[in-house]
């Protein structure tokens, strides 16, 4: 039977969503073929797969039978949905005995919502196939939700805040119709696809407990609220805090788009004095903003954090703390570093123990136990998608874009010729271009 996919770029989706599968690669199972309305997956022997008399576990013989009848539905399906097994009858006709497993489905009827998979599961012994399970299968479209992590929806919601018409033109700048608030947006929605690589790494180092509550402070448009519900998984619960209401706003229908609206909520509030009760979280985490924003005294803002954690559970900020953008330029580029807009939020005449590198500090002072720290690296490299063309040019506007007249002349027109979209020598064109940047993590946990 021969079948026409609504997304062209199906064989991309499909793998990218089973790439994302960790149970798949627990067990080691292999995507091998994916058409039009088919999907082939494998599964090597292991004897942690197998039940008592050594054959395959029935629970592994199930689990390939349903995801490639899965995935041979969803290479049918629009970009813009997802896919999720409403029903399935399995019938096991042999054990599972053999070198590997082979789960082959072939969809039977496509529907407008339910779609019916037919799925057959053999188990391959000295070069023979043996058909050793068979099964029926219903799938739901789930129709206007995209099937990705929270992270990627994080970056869709990026893409359409840097190209909507209202607040952009094609060269990436700012339209007179855009408001603060869009504008704040846009700019966190760019900055967070060049980040996203070290906060996901801070994320993984920290080893939250699945089911744990935690406390996203400066939560901004929701990007690392949602990553960390990914953390805590099902059980967990996630609280973002901005200062910002019409934020907060963007935020919500972040987490709504990402089916994360169980697990995650945005209050209204400010870091120095947390709308909390004592002890109300398992642990809470800040980036960009304890030690960062220029309001208020970080030692205040990392007390108010121990004040609503509980004893023993971890608090940890994280900030920008360096990055090398201009390859091949380094004079240029520490010049432009030693500016008031490259050293922010730092400034002249202020104390050096608020710099946020000296946040050891601000940890013993409050009394928390073990403090330490660890930086985290991101990176990117040509060829340069517009995604990320996007995010490096508003980071050169970000960082250096208001000044002009704190360097030579010379300096002014090297940075225009190198950071302007428009010059002919634009550094993002280099075929060999490569950047890095850092975030840096300071943590403690709360007294006992």
């Amino acid at each position: 039977m021969q079948f026409k996919p609504s997304d062209p770029d199906f064989e991309n989706k499909v793998r990218d969503s089973f790439s994302r599968q960790a149970f798949m690669e627990f067990i080691g199972a292999r995507l091998v073929e994916v058409r039009p309305g088919y999907c082939e997956i494998h599964v090597g022997y292991k004897k942690e797969l197998c039940q008592q008399h050594e054959f395959f576990h029935a629970g592994v013989v199930g689990t390939i039978a349903d995801n490639s009848a899965g995935y041979a539905a969803f290479s049918l399906m629009p970009a813009d949905s997802s896919i999720l097994t409403v029903e399935y009858k399995l019938n096991l006709v042999a054990p599972g005995d053999g070198a590997l497993l082979i789960g082959r489905a072939q969809v039977i009827k496509p529907g407008h919502t339910l779609t019916i998979c037919k799925s057959e599961v053999f188990a391959v012994k000295n070069g023979v196939e043996k058909l050793c399970a068979t099964s029926l299968i219903t799938l739901m479209e789930m129709k206007g939700k995209a099937d990705m992590p929270a992270e990627d929806a994080l970056q869709k919601k990026a893409e359409k805040l840097s190209r909507s018409t209202s607040m952009v033109n094609e060269k990436n700048d700012i339209t007179e119709k855009a408001t603060e608030t869009e504008i704040y947006a846009h700019r966190l929605a760019l900055s967070d696809l060049l980040r996203e690589q070290a906060i996901r790494s801070a994320i993984r180092a920290l080893k939250f407990l699945p089911g744990s509550r935690g406390l996203d402070a400066g939560c901004g448009i929701g990007s690392h609220t949602l990553l960390l519900a990914v953390a805590v998984g099902l059980g967990g619960k996630i609280i973002g805090l901005d200062l910002s209401s019409e934020i907060l706003v963007i935020a919500r229908e972040i987490a709504k788009n990402a089916g994360l609206s169980e697990q995650v909520s945005f209050q209204e509030g400010d870091v120095n004095g947390l709308p909390f009760d004592d002890d109300t979280f398992d642990w809470a985490w800040s980036v960009d903003c304890v030690g960062y924003y220029r309001g208020g005294e970080p030692l205040t803002s990392v007390k108010e954090l121990a004040r609503v954690v509980k004893p023993g559970g971890s608090i940890a900020i994280l900030c920008w703390s360096s990055q090398q953008l201009l390859p091949g330029y380094p004079l240029l580029e520490a010049r432009l570093n030693s500016t008031s807009s490259g050293i922010a939020p730092f400034s002249k005449g202020k104390r050096p123990a608020l710099h946020f590198l000296r946040a050891l500090g601000w940890f013993n002072e409050a009394g928390l136990n073990g403090p330490g720290a660890q930086t985290f690296v991101g990176d990117v490299h040509a060829p340069l998608g517009d995604d990320i063309r996007s995010a490096l040019i508003s980071l050169f506007q970000m960082r250096w874009g208001e000044l002009q007249s704190e360097l030579p002349q010379d300096d002014r027109e090297e940075y225009r010729r190198l950071c302007q979209p428009e010059s002919p020598d634009f550094i993002l064109n280099l075929p060999d271009y490569y950047a890095f940047f850092t975030y840096s993590m300071f943590g403690g946990r709360v007294a006992q």
